[in-house]
């Protein structure tokens, strides 16, 4: 397809690049389509080939997660016919926590000591950023600026 676009620029008639990407992305199959999404939404500014090139990344994405899909069904299925039913699901981690705290599950939590947490706003031992004082204060004068305005 660019290969036409640039053969219609030599031959004196200019598309544009707006008109040439749209072109390009109504031409794809529906597996493209949360691309197009990403691409319009984000109203990425690039040339053709650049296109291209992130339209091959989104392909190889796509056939890999595929891969994935075929192969974990394939486990659960050779875990089913062994009798072992389903198996369990590990406990995400929780980007939020602190190191080392993981989401557990409900009535096996435990409680973490913040004796030796050290905060990151103020860099002080024994509590963390969301219980600092300082860190409340600044909160609490943004909100009062805030409503000033």
């Amino acid at each position: 397809m660019i290969d036409l676009i640039e053969q219609l620029e030599k031959l004196g008639c200019s598309l544009g690049k707006e008109l040439a990407q749209d072109l390009i992305l109504q031409s794809l199959t529906d597996t493209f389509s949360p691309f197009i999404v990403n691409f319009n939404m984000n109203k990425m500014d690039c040339d053709l080939h650049e296109m291209l090139n992130l339209l091959i990344d989104y392909e190889n994405q796509v056939a890999s997660s595929e891969k994935v899909k075929v192969s974990g069904s394939v486990n659960l299925v050779g875990n089913y016919s062994k009798g072992k039913g389903k198996g369990k699901k590990k406990p995400k981690k929780n980007s939020y926590a602190p190191k080392g705290v993981l989401n557990k599950p409900k009535g096996k939590e435990k409680k973490v000591d913040q004796k030796d947490a050290e905060c990151f706003f103020c860099k002080k031992k024994g509590h963390w950023k969301r219980n600092c004082p300082e860190y409340l204060a600044t909160l609490k004068d943004k909100k009062q600026g805030s409503k000033d305005q």
